[in-house]
This record gives structure tokens, sequence and C-alpha cells, in this order.
């Protein structure tokens, strides 16, 4: 199944396309889709005319799964992901391999306003039972109930720099699906 990605969020690049290829080089693929790195690579310079953003792959963590609204339940194990950028469009590239979906989990991100000065808070929930954390937007702060960097972790295992960036997306309430594309699980 086609899976779209967007290069930006909030007016900035995003680098799924490169954080993407990070978790594929780094994981537990086999060499055949990791050897195809080059091949893709050279076919984005060749349709776009330039090469993926050049950054450094030491500087970034890889995207390791994606967070989409899934109400027709279709996102299932075994699927194959086809990522793609430019979905719907003559500039459609897919920028990696079919690969596997290695399993899903539900997500839910309820917002909540504190009636004090404290403004909005949100709660994020793995699984309906799993409670990863706060955050409170006034204060740009994040409280993990587990553990002090899960809602950190999630934010940069879905390709986000920060969880502020990951909030300033997910700005309201939010029930999906994590879609993996490794073995990790929360």
């Amino acid at each position: 199944m086609t899976l779209g990605f967007s290069q930006q969020i909030n007016g900035k690049p995003n680098y799924f396309a490169e954080k993407i290829w990070i978790s594929i080089l780094d994981g537990n693929f086999p060499d055949e889709i990791k050897f195809q790195y080059d091949l893709f690579y050279k076919e984005y310079a060749n349709k776009f005319g330039k090469h993926w953003d050049a950054i450094d792959f030491d500087l970034i963590k890889g995207k390791v799964h994606t967070i989409r609204h899934d109400p027709k339940d279709r996102w299932k194990t075994g699927n194959l992901i086809h990522p793609v950028i430019n979905n719907r469009s003559s500039n459609r590239f897919q920028f990696a391999p079919a690969i596997p979906c290695v399993s899903t989990q539900k997500i839910e991100v309820e917002w909540c306003d504190s009636g004090n000065l404290l403004g909005r808070y949100a709660r994020v929930y793995v699984d309906s039972t799993r409670y990863l954390g706060v955050f409170e937007e006034k204060e740009n702060r994040w409280q993990s109930t587990f553990n002090r960097d899960s809602l950190d972790t999630l934010a940069i295992n879905d390709g986000f720099d920060s969880v502020k960036d990951f909030f300033a997306y997910f700005n309201q309430n939010f029930e999906g699906k994590i879609i993996h594309w490794t073995d990790l699980k929360y």
C-alpha cells in the first residue's frame, strides 16, 4: 500500500526520506533491500535534478515508524509499505523499496484545557492502556509516566526533531495507528 510522506512540516524540511533510509540501513533488513539505496538516490537525482537534501546521516536519527489516521483499519501487519513523496501528483516518487509493515499500535493524543493559567495539555496513549506522558503547551514541557524519555523517544522515532515539533503537528485530538517497519514497540 502506498504511504505518502511530506517533505516539510510546519514550514521546515523534515528529511523523512533520508530518516527512513537510515532506519532501513541500520535495521534488520535483508541486504538486497539495503543495497538499493544508491539506486533510489540516483533515480531521485535524475527525476528532480538534485540530490536528496544534503544532511549528515550521522547527525540525525532514523524514522522507524509513522503515525497515521486509519478510520477504515487498512493498515495491518504484513502489508507492504510503498514509501512515496509527492503522492497523487505527476512528481510522485517511491524513494525506497517496498518494506513490510511489521506491526501496528493504536495511538491517541488527547488535548485538554486545564481551566487555569497552565493552558492546554496533551496526554498520549499507546494501545489504549499505555500512558506515555503529558505535554504542557504553555510551559513547553513534558512528563512521562514510565520513563523520562518516552515522549521524546516517540517524537524522535516518528521523525520529529523534538517533542515540541511533535505537538506542533499533533495539536488537536487525534486517534490513529503507529505503523512500524521495525520490531520496535511501545
